[in-house]
């Protein structure tokens, strides 16, 4: 064999190892750059500061704005008040527990559903800021994901993501903070509200793994069943597209049902399709929509 195709065969080798090499972790709970410890409440105790709150600056409430103050205790309900005027929102902290139907597939090893169930976690760390709130998505032992959102005045934002996915012995680990921050829900609600932007995806290390153009639109005002009760949520469309030139493509499209009292989405559908390219191409899609069905500090 000459040595120009022995290379070539190291080459190939080494490409496709660096794929199968995503990491084979098992069972153990993923680690990430941000957010602190990965929480999953089917093992974790939680801690005393479960009934803290995330609170947002304060801000005024517009014409038709429905945002309302929370009660936040552990014995409180987490909906809205009747209150007219508030200065501020705040996000109970503690796990939220999520109905799931849907499937996700990966290049090589076909199509699962999700299973029916997932948690949300919802934390404070302290490598994040005062209006921060830590996210950790677990759907089973297989897919976790991690996303730090802020409450900004003028919007719920995505400052980081981050997700863990195992199809067989092998797992694909991704983590990215957004510059600037990817709104997901415009403030304050109204119907018709459109906005747009491009953020870059940071990885740890600092090199730029791709570039998304983002758009958010508020469709309409819909009230759903949540736990038993009729909640009056607004209903926001977030698309997403990576530009041309990166190397990791993704088309992610999110529509949110959005609670203004309790400052999260109780519901959501996604669709997803995400590239990447190490000497053979990679990719991961999925289509899933998952509903809130209790909470517990």
């Amino acid at each position: 064999m000459s040595r120009t195709r022995l290379a070539g065969g190291i080459a190939a080798v080494v490409a496709v190892l660096s794929v199968l090499a995503l990491a084979t972790r098992g069972t153990s709970a993923p680690v990430f750059s941000r957010g602190g410890v990965f929480v999953d409440p089917a093992v974790t105790t939680p801690s005393p500061s479960a009934s803290a709150t995330i609170a947002t600056a304060a801000r005024p409430v517009s014409r038709g704005d429905t945002v309302r103050g929370v009660q936040t205790s552990a014995a409180a309900r987490p909906h809205a008040t009747s209150a007219p005027h508030v200065a501020s929102t705040r996000l109970a902290l503690g796990t939220y527990n999520f109905a799931v139907a849907g499937w996700e597939s990966v290049t090589g090893f076909g199509r699962r559903d999700f299973p029916p169930t997932m948690t949300l976690r919802a934390q404070h760390s302290s490598d994040t800021k005062p209006d921060e709130a830590v996210f950790d998505l677990t759907y089973s032992s297989q897919h976790e994901e991690r996303e730090v959102v802020a409450y900004h005045p003028d919007s719920v934002a995505l400052t980081y993501e981050a997700g863990s996915v195992t199809f067989g012995p092998y797992t694909q680990t991704s983590e990215a903070s957004y510059d600037p921050a990817m709104t997901q829900i415009p403030l304050p609600l109204a119907v018709g509200a459109k906005r747009s932007g491009t953020a870059k995806a940071v990885a740890p290390n600092g090199s730029v793994t791709r570039t998304e153009d983002w758009t958010v639109r508020v469709l309409r005002k819909e009230r759903i069943e949540i736990a038993g009760a009729s909640i009056p949520t607004y209903v926001v469309q977030v698309h997403r597209q990576t530009r041309a030139g990166s190397s990791e493509q993704v088309t992610r499209d999110r529509t949110y049902w959005y609670d203004p009292g309790r400052s999260l989405w109780v519901k959501w559908h996604e669709t997803m399709h995400a590239e990447r390219n190490y000497g053979i191409h990679f990719t991961y899609d999925d289509d899933y929509t998952a509903t809130l069905t209790s909470y517990k500090p």
